[in-house]
């Protein structure tokens, strides 16, 4: 009865795939783009009870509807939003009977994503029904009941089975919504309510009941949109004192060469810091550009220059500073006048506004 390890994988696929529609963020961070989202489903594998894999590859299946993500990361699926496609098996036991698996969920999807992390937790009860045409199951035969639903909790994040398993990790990656979500700690039940000698059989192939720690699902797949962080942002970008020199003086008095930057940031992210040079150049259209024998009648104007190299520091919600003692790239800026200039990304690669601060490197 091997089809119905793949039945089964693609029960589970369903579960989880549904499950990653329930989310309640474990910090402040809040979605970009709070709403209506859903969710597909492309590849799985399953391992029940230490068998073989049932697994199920390039095939979508659209598992969810009336899904929402509220803007602090809590998702809801009601129950009636929950669509899981019937299974239809052959059955190698018995001959040429022909089964199908109905998936009932038993309450809404629920479940928590740190939008600024990727980690998700996800939940959803459900029981999978088993028919047959051909035989009589009975009209209760299943894994799990309506009384006695199998609940699933799958994370993008790292699991923690009992031993002697090894844990396995997912991810989430909220640029394109693909996401891998895992379990190997859940614990499921021998087949209830059928028919004799239906259940027997069944538990016989699928190793069922199976403790915890000796089943393995691990879905991949993607939401639809993808459920995204708010960008961070920095505040405050300033250097005290703006005018410095690089290097120091040997008379007393004369200050400590470099600066202080000052910013703030609205959630943990890594900022890159470069320096653009003033330079004069001419007006063409709305842009300043270099002078040129093209462009020399036209108005003057400042135009700014990258210099070569940057450098970056993480850091936490909140304000930061360190000293900046006017070199970039390995050399010392020359005098003149600049501009500082900052961009924030959060742990999942979401860019922030650029901040500039000018500043003068004094002769």
């Amino acid at each position: 009865m091997r089809p119905t390890r793949l039945a089964i994988a693609v029960w589970f696929v369903c579960a989880l795939s549904l499950a990653c529609l329930g989310a309640t963020p474990a910090s402040a961070a809040e979605v970009g783009n709070p709403g209506p989202f859903g969710a597909l489903v492309t590849d799985m594998v399953v391992r029940i009870g230490g068998g073989g894999p049932g697994s199920v590859h390039g095939v979508a299946f659209t598992v969810a509807r009336g899904g929402t993500v509220a803007a602090d990361g809590t998702v809801h699926v009601p129950r009636a939003g929950l669509a899981f496609p019937p299974i239809t098996y052959t059955d190698e036991t018995y001959g040429s009977g022909t089964y199908t698996i109905i998936f009932v969920p038993t309450g809404d999807a629920a479940g928590s994503l740190d939008p600024s992390t990727g980690q998700m937790s996800l939940s959803v009860p459900f029981w999978a029904k088993l028919e047959s045409h051909s035989f009589d199951f009975g009209p209760g035969c299943g894994v799990g009941s309506p009384t006695r639903p199998i609940l699933l909790t799958l994370t993008t994040g790292r699991t923690t089975p009992p031993p002697p398993t090894a844990p396995i990790s997912g991810s989430y990656d909220q640029r394109n919504g693909r996401l891998a979500l895992v379990n190997n700690s859940v614990a499921l039940p021998a087949t209830s309510n059928c028919n004799s000698p239906f259940g027997a059989a069944l538990n016989l192939e699928l190793h069922l009941p199976s403790a915890a720690g000796r089943n393995s699902v691990v879905m991949t797949g993607r939401l639809v949109p993808p459920i995204v962080a708010e960008p961070p942002s920095i505040a405050g970008l300033r250097l005290r004192p703006r005018a410095f020199r690089t290097r120091a003086r040997r008379h007393s008095g004369w200050p400590r060469p470099g600066t202080k930057v000052h910013y703030r940031l609205s959630k943990a992210a890594t900022t890159r810091f470069s320096v653009e040079r003033s330079r004069s150049g001419r007006r063409r259209g709305r842009s300043c550009v270099k002078q040129t024998l093209r462009t020399r009648h036209g108005k003057r104007c400042v135009r700014w220059v990258r210099v070569r190299g940057s450098f970056s520091r993480h850091g936490e919600a909140g304000s930061d500073s360190f000293r900046f003692t006017g070199r970039i790239g390995g050399r010392r800026l020359r005098p003149g006048k600049y501009r500082l200039a900052a961009v924030p990304r959060d742990l999942l690669g979401t860019s922030g506004t650029v901040k500039r601060a000018r500043f003068r490197i004094k002769p």
